[in-house]
């Protein structure tokens, strides 16, 4: 899959942690299953990124080229599709439907995402690019991202090796009547057997 995508980034939350600049990013987002392997083992791998344009709209004037790339190994299809391991599995969704002995491993995703920046156009600074080893957790109604920060090239003193956590709530699965989006309304289609 490749497809163009415009993020925009508002400023919020305290002066002393988060920039207040209003940035907008043409990108293009890629993203390629290895199911088609003859390999059963490698067919899970998962390969997703983006390579874009940030450009502050306010405040000083800085741009950079940004990219992103992420392998994923994702256990849910392993267990579904190559060891057979798990019945419980909305293929539809991609998400489990209900708890089972393997709740919490069965639906891990391992990471390694590898980021950076490059300032262009006279933009003061260096270039900077973080490995961020990690795993998520999808389950039925949220998914939990956990991932140290690892800084592999412009490294500043003033930044500590940290961590990265993200926190997803599927609001279509914990209220269903949610499903409203700007392209129509989302179906759950549920078995009716």
């Amino acid at each position: 899959m490749l497809t163009p995508a415009l993020f925009l980034t508002a400023p919020t939350g305290s002066h002393s942690v988060a920039e207040h600049r209003t940035k907008l990013q043409p990108a293009l987002v890629f993203a390629k299953g290895f199911g088609d392997l003859k390999w059963g083992w490698l067919r899970p791998l998962a390969l997703q990124g983006d390579i874009g344009y940030e450009t502050a709209v306010t405040g000083e004037r800085e741009r950079q080229v940004t990219y992103d790339i992420v392998l994923e190994y994702s256990v849910p299809y392993l267990n579904r599709f190559i060891r057979n391991a798990d019945t419980g599995f909305d293929l539809e969704h991609n998400l489990r439907l209900g708890p089972s002995s393997r709740a919490i491993l069965g639906n891990m995703h391992p990471f390694v995402e590898f980021n950076g920046s490059t300032p262009v156009g006279g933009t003061p600074g260096s270039s900077a690019t973080f490995l961020r080893p990690g795993a998520a957790y999808a389950g039925k109604y949220f998914q939990i991202s956990a991932a140290p920060d690892l800084p592999l090239h412009g490294y500043l003193p003033s930044r500590r090796v940290g961590a990265v956590v993200l926190f997803d709530l599927f609001l279509n699965e914990v209220v269903p009547g949610f499903g409203w989006t700007p392209f129509g309304n989302h179906h759950h289609h549920d078995d009716e057997h």
